[in-house]
Formats: structure tokens, sequence, C-alpha cells
């Protein structure tokens, strides 16, 4: 009680050598007045000693570190000779609790307010009663609002190393007090403390000196660095708030079944409506929920990036919790005890393979808990989904509508771009995405069918509309908002991390048999499939895709078209989604190759991209597979919803099949390599109804290529054209007849027996053999074209089956060009004759000359009968009509 510090220091001294020496032989009520004597030398001006002295200042120090001294000792070496707690306030270990929290709150020294923080959880572990615990949750509940950064922060750790260590004997009552109560306590008073920016001092800075003189503060003289990205009150307040709720997310992961199984004896009809008035743990749920979207909801700044991360985390968390996998695989941690060892990295028991299935503990939850469950993983991704819809507000009015166009981002011009820490939360959100996927792939985000669902369309939701029920549905559009949204820089050539690992969970959705992710990526892709961004001159045949120089949006678009490449060419996908992307592609392939453009915006476009099929011709090869096998697998009338397809499709080859025409290069066939290998997937895949529309475009890019080859052929022999020129010239008609003979190749397949076709041979053997029945053939370069074009038809022909009829019927053109001067041409000649088994063929033609003979005899017989017939007819006709006029007559005259 003395007021002078020297014989204070001198009175605690003698009270360590008495602890020392003597304490294991004090009793209850010693205990209670020392204890009480040791606080007051504390210096916590909020819980002033009977004597109402204040100890705060510097020059009692050296008292508050020896009477700390002494605290630690009791703790320590004499902790299990006090009384057990009970309510008096006079309780040796109650006094022990509040000395801690007194020292705790000393403004001496942090490092003694740091150990008397944790010397509050060391009692209060050690004692079972539960007053010690809720004394200790109290005392830790003052403290955690303390300014000190360093020591509300230790607080707070403390707290929920509390709650952890014995939250595993609560009950439901202590768990309501727990939560209701003392977390969402702290949060509140950390939170307003944010916000206001007060700080709580304790009446510190009056007592730093009776008026006599200036003392510097004892904050100051211990005061802790920190670095200069934590240096504002904001950032420090926001840190602690961040511990708060990454240590309510630890309760949860590590409790929450045992916090479900409080609503086991709710009613269940008051599971539909989450804003009744309920029990304590769906309070507390609303209250999580909405905590953690206030977190994440945080304006954009580097002070609050961590803040809204962990609210990010506690969302994404919260429907893991509560999803039916999640329950069992991501709450329960490892945690290291006696008798386990380490296992290819994992922690097992020694003795775990003599454990019977039977022995383990079995945990069942009813179906009261379980619809509670389903109720609270529904509240909880409602609430992710209203986060989407909160960044996608932040987007400009000028940008393009987020919910109607938000996956079109090949046509959003002028796009918003996030700042930094907003990518940064997205890539969190995105990464939380995907631990959230693994575990409810299998229940809640398996593919979902809406009731009205039909098959066979062709048409691919847009996305603008979702069904509430479709979980799937859902979670995919919010994953492809990230993708869409958390663009960084407009100029960067790589995607954000929260791009990427956006696009990598929708990868892997639709390698899970999810449609929709595989037909979001689709729509994302956009113009992707077919344009690229430019590197290299105009009319570029091959694309280096090492050369492209996408960024942005672009970007986005062309990753997303190279997944769904990825994809399709896997087994898992549905032929009929394979179909629907197809048909998604090639209808805006169309649109834009129609669409008609001012001269300006054209040459703009064609100055920033080029047309590159280096996506679009695997895509249409597996859709056109997929078709095939949809067709073979149903009646006509089920396969004809495939019929727009195929319409499309005819629009494409069209396209394709024109030629291009450049001032500098004459005309071309553009991206010839692609064309062929489109070509041969059309003609392999398409179903005989669609057989004359393919042959017409098919004789129609005979006649283009055949053009282009001969415009090339005399831009590559013409000496007066550039070096360069004139090899491009060559190598582009050499191309063209490339598409010539897959064009021939498709009509020989599709209608061999054609009289077009028939008519067609004649003329290019003719030409290429110099018959005296061809045209005349003007110059040497024409000479060799058609040369070229009569071998190419005969190669064609030897490999085709069913074409002996044609054969037959140009069998005197074959004999006489076995003897032209072109070489290779008499040889190919002569392969086709010497292929067809000539007597086979005219047996076989004399065979069905007789069937037709007999068929007309047949026929004529048949007529015959039918003329007599009609003949005897007639007879009776006319003796009817005899017989009616006599009864008229008869009928007159009576």
């Amino acid at each position: 009680t003395t007021e002078s510090n020297e014989l204070g220091e001198a009175g605690i001294s003698a009270l360590l050598s008495i602890l020392e020496g003597a304490g294991h032989n004090m009793t209850d009520d010693v205990w209670s007045v020392l204890i009480a004597a040791i606080a007051s030398l504390s210096g916590d001006i909020s819980k002033l000693p009977k004597d109402g002295l204040n100890r705060s200042g510097t020059e009692w120090s050296t008292c508050c570190m020896l009477a700390f001294r002494c605290l630690k000792l009791i703790v320590d070496d004499f902790l299990e000779q006090l009384p057990p707690m009970s309510d008096s306030p006079d309780a040796p270990r109650r006094a022990l609790l509040d000395c801690c929290s007194s020292f705790g709150s000393s403004r001496h020294d942090v490092n003694i307010s740091l150990t008397a923080i944790g010397l509050l959880w060391s009692i209060a572990d050690l004692d079972s009663h539960s007053w010690s615990i809720d004394r200790a949750l109290t005392e830790l509940v003052l403290l955690s609002s303390d300014d000190r950064t360093e020591v509300r922060n230790c607080a707070v750790n403390t707290l929920f190393s509390c709650i952890v260590g014995r939250g595993q004997g609560f009950t439901s009552e202590q768990w309501d007090v727990c939560i209701s109560r003392t977390i969402f306590g702290v949060y509140d008073r950390v939170v307003s403390k944010g916000v206001t920016g007060e700080t709580e001092s304790n009446g510190a800075d009056e007592a730093l000196d009776t008026g006599k003189k200036k003392s510097k503060s004892p904050s100051d003289r211990y005061k802790v660095s920190v670095h200069h990205s934590r240096d504002s009150e904001g950032k420090q307040w926001a840190t602690t708030q961040v511990l708060v709720l990454e240590g309510l997310s630890r309760v949860l992961r590590n409790f929450f079944p045992q916090l479900l199984d409080t609503m086991d004896n709710t009613p269940s009809d008051e599971i539909d409506d989450l804003d009744h008035d309920p029990v304590w743990f769906k309070k507390a749920w609303i209250r999580i929920i909405d905590v953690a979207v206030d977190a994440a909801r945080q304006p954009s700044s580097r002070e609050t990036l961590d803040l809204r991360s962990v609210g990010v985390g506690l969302l994404v968390q919260c429907c893991q919790f509560t999803c039916r996998a999640g329950m069992q695989a991501a709450i329960a941690p490892a945690v290291v005890g006696t008798n386990m060892e380490v296992v290819n990295g994992a922690l097992r028991h020694v003795n775990e393979s003599h454990l019977k299935e039977t022995d383990k503990p079995q945990n069942v939850a009813s179906a009261e808990v379980e619809e509670w469950r389903e109720c609270f993983f529904v509240a909880a991704f409602d609430a992710l989904d209203a986060f989407r819809e909160h960044y996608e507000s932040d987007l400009p009015d000028d940008s393009e509508n987020v919910n109607s166009h938000y996956l079109e981002t090949s046509q959003v011009q002028n796009s918003h771009y996030l700042e930094t820490s907003q990518v940064q939360v997205l890539h969190k959100l995105a990464v939380g995405l995907g631990k959230l996927y693994e575990a409810c792939k299998d229940d809640e985000f398996a593919p979902w069918q809406s009731p009205d669902f039909q098959r066979h369309s062709l048409e691919l939701d847009s996305m603008t509309e979702v069904n509430r029920e479709n979980l799937e549905g859902r979670f995919v559009r919010l994953v492809a908002s990230i993708a869409r949204t958390a663009k960084g820089d407009p100029a960067a050539q790589f995607l954000t991390q929260a791009q990427r690992a956006a696009l990598e969970l929708l990868r892997l959705m639709s390698n899970q048999s999810s449609d929709e992710a595989l037909r979001v990526l689709a729509i994302m892709g956009g113009q992707s499939f077919f344009w690229v961004a430019r590197k290299g001159s105009e009319d570029d045949t091959v694309v280096d895709e090492s050369a492209v120089g996408a960024i942005g949006d672009e970007l986005l678009s062309r990753e997303a078209a190279k997944a769904v490449v990825e994809e399709l060419s896997s087994g898992t996908i549905l032929d009929e989604t394979k179909v629907q992307v197809l048909y998604r592609i090639v209808t805006n392939f169309t649109a834009e190759m129609n669409k008609e453009v001012d001269r300006k915006d054209a040459f703009k476009k064609r100055a920033q991209q080029k047309k590159s099929y280096a996506l679009l011709v695997p895509i249409i090869e597996a859709g056109l597979e997929s078709a095939a096998r949809l067709t073979n697998a149903g009646e006509a009338q089920d396969s004809a919803w495939l019929d727009p397809l195929w319409g499309e499709v005819v629009e494409v080859i069209t396209h394709l099949l024109t030629p291009v025409r450049s001032s500098s290069n004459g005309l071309y066939m553009a991206r010839s390599s692609s064309l062929l290998d489109i070509l041969k997937s059309v003609t392999s895949h398409v179903p005989s109804r669609e057989n004359d529309k393919i042959c017409d475009i098919l004789s129609a890019g005979v006649e283009s290529s055949i053009e282009v080859a001969r415009n090339q052929t005399a831009i590559g022999n013409d000496e007066s054209m550039p070096s360069e020129v004139s090899r491009k010239g060559k190598t582009r008609s050499e191309e063209a007849l490339k598409v010539f003979e897959s064009c021939f190749d498709g009509l020989c397949k599709l209608e061999p027996q054609s009289p077009i076709l028939h008519k067609l041979v004649k003329s290019f053997l003719e030409k290429g053999g110099h018959l005296p029945d061809s045209a005349g053939v003007a110059t040497d370069c024409d000479r060799e074209l058609h040369e070229n074009i009569a071998i190419i038809v005969c190669k064609v022909i030897s490999r085709n089956s069913e074409m002996e009829r044609l054969t037959i019927s140009i069998f005197s053109l074959l004999s006489k060009l076995i003897s032209v001067d072109n070489e290779t041409l008499r040889i190919e000649a002569s392969n086709i004759l010497g292929r067809v088994d000539v007597g086979q063929v005219l047996e076989e033609a004399t065979r069905r000359c007789e069937s037709a003979e007999r068929r007309a005899e047949e026929a004529e017989e048949h007529i015959q009968e039918l003329v007599d017939e009609i003949d005897d007819l007639r007879d009776e006709n006319e003796t009817l009509h005899q017989q009616i006029l006599v009864y008229s007559t008869s009928s007159a005259l009576t």
C-alpha cells in the first residue's frame, strides 16, 4: 500500500524470496491476499487497488516486473496447491485469473502482457471446472480489444486456442455462449474499434505522471517495431479482424458436426425459413455468413486485402462444412498423438489395422440434422452467389452487362480491369471453389437436369438465367464470372492467377462430365476458334501458334478455346454435348463471316487479327464424328434434329472453298491444310440425306480450285515476278490441286454413279491427255495443269471402290491415256485398267442387262394384262349403258 516505488520494490522482493523458500506451506486464505497484493503492482489502471494508488508510471516498472515474477512462480510451482475454482470472488484461482488479466493490461512491458495472456490459458487448461474456462474467456475478450496490436492479437489467438482445446466437452448452452457472445462479442469490439479508429489506452496517458514532471510513456519505451506495410492503425485493426475470422474458421473446422447436432431436436417445419426466430445455432449460422460476406465486401485496397481474402475463404469453407462430403473430408484434420506414425506422408495409428470397423465410432446424422445441413449449405451458397453479384456490380456502367454477356469475352470492348488486390481476392476464391468442387462433385454439384429438359437440342444455354435449384449451373456461372472479371493489366500477355485457376476448374469439371462447364468454355471461346491476334503477313496460310500476340480478353478467349479442344479430344464428353458445342462454334463462324462491316472496321480487324483454323478443325472432327454416331444410333426421324447443324456445316465449307483474291498475290485458297482436314471429316460423316447438298458444294469446289491452280501456276511461271512471289505461286498452285483432289475424292465417295461425275471425269481425262475431243490448250502452263489434274483423277479412281461403272464408261479414254507422253499419267491409267477385272465387270453388266430385259418383259406382259382388263371393262360399261337406255325407254312408254 506504500506510495513509494522503492519501498514497493523492497516489499515485492521480500515476497518473492518467501515464495521461493516457503510457498508450499501457505494456506488457502493466504493465497488470496498474496495474489491481490501482486495484482496491485501490475500497473493496470482499469482495476485500481483498494488503496486507489496508480502505479502505471515508469518508476513502478521494476516493481511490476518483480510482481510478475511472483505471479509466474505461483502458476508454475504452486498452482496445484490452490483450491478449486468457486463462485466466491476471493477464491484463489479466480483471483489468479484476475491477476493474469491485470498484467495482460499492464503498460509497463509488452512481453509481460504477452506472457500473462499465455498464463490465462495455462490456468484454465489445468482446471477442469467450467468456471475456470468461462472466466479465462471473459478476460481474453477484454484483452482482445487492447489498443496494442501485439497484445490484442495474442489475446485473440489464445482465446481460440482455449475454445479449440476445451470445445470437445462443451454443452449446447456453452457453445451458445461461446459463439453468440464470446466470439461475436470479440468480433464486434474489434470491428467497432477499426471503424471508429478509437484506441482504449485504459487511462494510461493521464496516469503517466502526477503533474510534477513529464515522463516517457512505457508504451513508447517498449514499442515494437512494425513493418511499414502494417504501420497504420487501420491495417493493424484489420489484421486483428482477420485473426478473429481465422479463429472462427478454426472452430467450425473442428466442431461443426458437434454444433450441427445441437439442431437434432429442432422441429423440421422451421427449416424453410432462416429468418424465423430459431434456436441459437440457426441464428449463429446466419451471423457467421453475414460476417464473412461483410469482410469479403470491404472496399478494395491494400489495407483490406487480407480481410477480404479471409472473408472469401470463410464463405467457401461454410459451403464445404455443410456439404455432404465436406463433413467427413474437410472438417477433421489429423492431430498428432501417441501411438501414431507417419505413413506415406499421412498420420496413422500404429495399431490401426487391429481395429475392427465395428469398434470405430459411428456418427450417423438424423433426418432432421441432415435437413438442417442441406438448408445451411444452400444459405452459404446463396451468399457466395450474392458475392458474385457484388463484385460484378463494381464494373463500370459502360461495360457489357455481366449477367447477360459476361461469357462473351471476345466481344467486350474497353473492358474494365481490376486492381491487383481485387484480383488476388478472386484468385483466393477460385482456389477455394476448386476445393469445394472436389467435395461436392458427386452430390451437390453433380450434373443437373431440368424437369423440362428436352433431348436432341442444338441450342446452348447462354447462362443468362439459371434455375435456382441448378446448383451445378450456378457454380459454373460463378467460376466463369471469375475468369471473365479477374483481369489485370490490359496489356498483359498472360492470364492472371485467378483467371487461370478458374479456367482450370472449368476444365476439371468438363473432364468430370459436366456439360455445363464445357458449354460455358465454348461460349467463352467466342471467335478465338477461328481468329487469332496478328503477327505476320496478311495472307499467311500457316499460323505459328507461338507467334500469337493475344492480350487481355483475346487471351482469355483463346485459352478457353484451347481448353474446349483438349476436352473434346478426351473420351469423357457426351456425343450430344460435342454436337451442341460444334453447332455453337460453326454458327458463330458463319455469322462472323457473313457480317457486313464498313471498310474502316474491316481494315482495323484485319490489321489486328487473322484467320486460323487450328482450333476449329479438331472441333469439327470430333463434333461430326459424334453426329454420325447419333445418326447411326437412331431412326431417320430421330436424327432430323441434326439438320440445322449440317446446314451450318454447309455454310462453313462453302466459305472455306471460296477463293480469296489479293491484289498482290492473285487468287488463292486460304488455310488450305485446315480445309483439307475439314473436307475429309465432312465427307466421312455426312448422312445420306445431306449428300446432294454436299456434292453440289464439292462440285463448286472442284471448279474453284482449278481456277486458283490456273491463276497461281501462271504467277509461278511468270519470269517477270519476284522470286518470292513466284515461289509462293507454285506453292499455292500445289495447295489448290490438293483441295481439288479432296473435293473430287468426296464426290467419288458420296455419288460414285452420278452422271455429273462421269461427265467431269471424261472432261478432265480428255484435257489431260490432250485427246482430239478435248478443247484446245493454249499454253504450256495449261497443258501441265491439265496433265496434273488428270493424274489426280486417275489416282482417286484407283483408290476408291464402287467405281466399276465409271471405269467401264471411260474404258476407251483410259486405253488412249496409256500411250500419252506423260509417264506418270500413263502409269496411273494403267493402274486403273490393271485394277479392274474387265471380264467380271462385263459379266456383271451383262447380268444387269439381262435382269433389266426380264423386268422389261414382265412389265410389258403386265401392261398387256392391264390393257386387256381395260378393254373388258369398257365392253361391260357399254353393255350397262344399253341396258339403262332400254329401261328408260320402257318406262317412258308405260
